[in-house]
């Protein structure tokens, strides 16, 4: 059974095992998180993103210093001794070809500021988590990005931060942005954190 969890890999070394186009994905999503992926495979796919590319063959020495693997190569004896390899170092691994043995999979990713929504589907199809991306995509409103960056700039105490974000999301204040009434919007959410934030005691209130 999965357990979601968000893993930060900014600046961690990912490795990866291949270079084709499931290789290449797999190297996107790596890349836009902020990770430093290594790329073992003898050639990469024409348009594969720019990585630390070591032209050569799999071999175990290969895993030292990672974390973190993905098996992505064109073989299924080649991948399934990558997982047992990774197994013995207490390494995650994930492969491309046997979800079901893998100890993580990427997740299709919908991002609206600092919301951040994965969908899996336990490698049973990336064409279905795209899917429904797609539809969480569609109902999330697009003012929201702009509403999660207009809140970072109020220093919101953890003592009121959940009432904020309940009468927030209760109000009008998404209706006037995706109005284009961003002032509008702006006076409310002066209004909503000092009526808030004037409950709190002198002591509750400092940073």
């Amino acid at each position: 059974m999965l357990l979601p969890l968000a893993v930060n890999v900014e600046n961690r070394a990912v490795l990866i095992i291949g270079g084709g186009a499931v290789a290449a994905r797999k190297a996107t999503a790596f890349l836009e998180s902020g990770a430093r992926v290594v790329v073992v495979s003898p050639e990469l796919k024409d348009d594969f993103p720019a990585v630390e590319h070591r032209v050569k063959r799999y071999d175990s020495a290969d895993l030292e210093g990672f974390s973190l693997v993905c098996a992505g190569t064109d073989s299924r004896e080649v991948n399934a001794q990558i997982a047992a390899d990774a197994k013995e170092r207490n390494i995650w691994c994930n492969l491309a070809d046997d979800p079901e043995n893998s100890d993580f999979h990427t997740v299709s990713t919908i991002g609206r500021g600092e919301i951040s929504i994965g969908v899996s589907t336990g490698g049973l199809s990336p064409v279905l988590a795209r899917f429904v991306r797609h539809k969480i995509e569609e109902a999330l409103p697009p003012e929201l990005e702009m509403l999660i960056e207009m809140t970072s700039t109020y220093p919101i105490s953890t003592e009121i931060r959940g009432e904020f974000w309940r009468h927030l999301l209760q109000s009008e204040i998404l209706d006037l942005l995706r109005q284009n009434q961003t002032e509008a919007a702006k006076s409310q959410l002066d209004a909503l954190f000092s009526q808030l934030n004037s409950r709190l005691s002198p002591l509750d209130s400092r940073p």
